[in-house]
């Protein structure tokens, strides 16, 4: 089970670290679908929202790791969720 988590925690984090890049090589106003996210952009532009967006995943990274220590089972299948989401959104970021 630690190796299965192991590999959500990869995934979670590797798709939001590409979700990042390709926000800022190429993401404007205009092309964010996101309501918050247009609302973080014209509040403070670029820097904010992807302040915003790597807080977020730190948080809930930590708050997944704090969660395996507590109670792996339960923990795990919100892993997997989380982490088949990330995929889906990889696929639809680059297609």
């Amino acid at each position: 089970m630690r190796f299965t988590a192991t590999v959500c925690f990869i995934i979670i984090l590797m798709v939001s670290v590409i979700d990042q890049y390709l926000l800022i090589k190429y993401v404007t106003y205009d092309d964010e679908l996101n309501p918050i996210g247009k609302y973080l952009l014209s509040l403070g532009g670029m820097p904010l929202f992807a302040s915003a967006k790597t807080l977020g995943t730190v948080l809930a990274l930590c708050w997944l790791v704090h969660g395996c220590h507590r109670n792996l089972k339960f923990t795990l299948k919100i892993m997997i969720g989380i982490a088949a989401f990330q995929l889906w959104l990889l696929y639809f970021l680059l297609c």
